[in-house]
């Protein structure tokens, strides 16, 4: 077998980490499943299933499960046909592939079932994450034709381009305008709402986006993306120096697209009601035309979001203001790069919430490496 590849190369990005980081649990299985000597035992005890070249059968595959993110481009390359159409739906659902290893994949994909033009619904949801390895050609021809597939691929890491070639071929095959999409079509774009341009977000539909607009909300898009939401929004509810916390509170991360005339607008007590994932997306530049008053109302958990770029803009009586909010001091002697914190940790639910999910875990964990070993 080829030599195991580093158990660095996957990284998640940050945003999309939630919980504990079960990376190294994953290297361990991944270390142990393939190493023959500790695990032939079990092995023996298997079926015989389809196998490639470098021993990677359909039942290692499935019972590495998101831990098959460690197999080397290599390695994938020495796949058969067989054993990349049995595994693709467990090869699928994992996380964080690197852009060689979905090369690879892509290749095995076309192998197994042709050109791309043949692809059916079926096999695009098998290929999950793996969709990402096909180029933005390619992509459009892939069918997407119903909210169901839209939500299998939500889970994975798109870049913004791919968002766009997604939406354009779902699009293409629902047979419908954009402004005659429902509030369950707007909820179930997910991420791929990023795709609409300038001339279809204008177009969404004023009842559907009232109802989708909090679950809309939670999608992190690029700015340029966030501000024609927000223009949406504007149009829907009225400007912002209007809105109540509960409507700043439904919006979520469209909030970050507001303008540099916009942010100050709003009422001090809007500010705690700020979703503190819209907070590290909010341009530092418009993040500096708070007063020290609409700062200090952010609270706790949303000063803590503020990220070090956003804090290096700020002046000393805005930092003081934001130190007020996080409850420490101000220390004018300490470096000015850095906020007064660790990012964004300071948050008691977030602590608990990820001891929480720890502890949960831990005897599971120890079950699982017990059956490995």
């Amino acid at each position: 077998m080829d030599s195991l590849p580093s158990p660095l190369v996957p990284t998640p990005p940050q945003e999309f980490s939630r919980g504990p980081d079960l990376s190294a649990l994953r290297w361990k299985l991944f270390s142990l499943s393939t190493s023959t000597s500790e695990v032939m035992p079990m092995r023996r005890r298997r079926a015989v299933l389809p196998q490639g070249e470098a021993g990677l059968t359909v039942s290692l595959l499935e019972e590495l499960g998101g831990a098959n993110v460690y197999w080397s481009p290599a390695q994938l390359s020495k796949m058969d046909a067989a054993t990349i159409t049995a595994a693709m739906e467990k090869l699928g659902v994992v996380l964080y592939y690197s852009a060689e290893q979905l090369v690879v994949l892509r290749e095995k994909a076309i192998q197994a079932w042709g050109p791309v033009s043949g692809f059916n619904e079926s096999q695009v949801l098998q290929l999950g994450c793996v969709s990402q390895g096909f180029n933005l050609t390619e992509l459009p021809s892939l069918p997407f034709s119903s909210l169901d597939t839209l939500e299998t691929l939500s889970r994975c890491s798109w870049t913004q381009p791919q968002r766009e070639a997604v939406w354009r071929g779902f699009v293409e095959r629902i047979n419908k305008t954009v402004g005659e999409l429902g509030a369950v079509e707007l909820v179930g774009l997910d991420q791929f709402i990023c795709g609409l341009n300038t001339e279809e977000t204008g177009q969404l539909n004023t009842d559907a986006f009232r109802e989708a607009v909090q679950s809309v909300g939670e999608v992190q898009c690029p700015l340029t993306v966030t501000e024609l939401l927000k223009q949406r929004a504007v149009a829907v509810f009225g400007e912002p120096q209007g809105w109540t916390e509960a409507r700043v509170n439904s919006l979520g991360n469209i909030m970050a697209g507001l303008s540099l005339s916009e942010f100050p607008s709003l009422s001090p007590s809007a500010f705690s009601f700020l979703s503190p994932t819209s907070v590290p997306l909010i341009p530092p530049d418009r993040l500096a035309a708070l007063s020290t008053s609409q700062l200090k109302a952010l609270g706790p958990d949303n000063a803590a979001m503020v990220t070090n770029a956003q804090w290096e803009v700020l002046g000393e009586a805005q930092r003081a203001a934001l130190g007020n909010a996080l409850g420490v001091a101000y220390d004018r002697a300490e470096p000015t790069t850095n906020p007064p914190r660790n990012l964004p940790q300071l948050s008691g639910a977030s602590i608990l919430g990820t001891l929480g999910v720890g502890v949960f875990m831990q005897p599971f964990l120890f079950l699982l490496l017990g059956f490995v070993l």
